[in-house]
């Protein structure tokens, strides 16, 4: 049982209503801290369970920790907040992150500008041709996200880069979307100015498999019993529960409390469904472990 405290709650002051509890982290550590909790005290100590919180610790470090503990279990259940439709995640694309850089010449911009060799310029190409990337392959994503360059209005820009998310929903599009990056890199679009590309695939995809529809088949009886139901959304975001998957456990995510708004001042947590995903969570482990 995962259980993700990566927390923004110091960034907004916690707050709340008779319907919604407010704030950073109300979905990554209020949440997921209760439902976990709620649920160790009641079955902890009658099912073999080992329950993993990650905080403050490197990718690394858990990854470490995660390679262990995975051949000795048979299902992994990550507590990340359910959709705001009530949705369980059985599939997430893979990331990676990658920074284009453009390495050009200074010179006035006013004087000699002729001298210089534009380096925004050129990233405003690659930046350009790097979103075109989109739909290389059903699924995959590119986003430039951050971008940085220059030093004075008065100067050609010696340098400049562009911090780039590439996403894709099935391992071998992986490699056709590194292939496409590092041609673009390799493209001289602005005289004098060279790029390169730095960075990596980070998270590998989480596909749908047999093994994660069946159990979400059987998270969905659970609830049904409960009195509601359950589906299992792809979505295009990263979690721990990728690379749970890529160590060959059958993996469900959002299993935690309903909540939206993530990483935002409104980001919320349902207070009507801390106590029935709490129980679909108990419920889910014991259907599970009577076969």
């Amino acid at each position: 049982m995962w259980l993700n405290l990566n927390s923004f709650y110091h960034l907004y002051p916690y707050t709340s209503t008779p319907v919604r509890g407010y704030g950073g982290s109300t979905i990554d550590l209020l949440e997921l801290v209760q439902a976990g909790a709620n649920f160790w005290r009641s079955f902890g100590a009658r099912l073999a369970v080992a329950a993993l919180l990650a905080g403050g610790a490197s990718v690394l470090a858990v990854l470490a920790v995660m390679h262990e503990l995975a051949p000795q279990h048979d299902i992994a259940l990550v507590l990340e907040a359910g959709r705001e439709n009530g949705d369980i995640v059985g599939a997430r694309k893979g990331g990676g992150n990658f920074v284009l850089e453009t390495h050009g010449r200074a010179a006035h911009a006013g004087v000699e500008p002729e001298k210089g060799a534009h380096a925004v310029l050129a990233l405003a190409h690659h930046i350009i041709a790097l979103q075109g990337l989109n739909g290389l392959r059903d699924g995959v994503t590119v986003n430039v996200g951050v971008i940085a360059g220059g030093s004075v209005p008065n100067t050609v820009p010696d340098y400049a880069q562009a911090v780039i998310d590439a996403r894709a929903v099935r391992p071998e599009d992986i490699d056709p979307l590194i292939a496409a990056l590092r041609a673009q890199a390799a493209r001289t679009i602005v005289p004098g100015v060279r790029a390169a590309l730095r960075g990596g695939w980070g998270a590998p995809p989480m596909a749908y498999t047999p093994a994660i529809a069946a159990l979400a088949q059987l998270t969905d009886a659970c609830a049904q019993e409960l009195g509601f139901r359950v589906r299992a959304a792809k979505t295009g975001g990263v979690s721990y529960a990728n690379y749970l998957a890529s160590m060959g456990l059958p993996v469900l995510d959002g299993l935690a409390p309903i909540g939206g708004l993530d990483h935002s001042p409104r980001e919320y947590i349902q207070v009507s469904s801390i106590v029935p995903r709490t129980a679909l969570l108990a419920l889910l482990m014991l259907r599970r472990a009577q076969g």
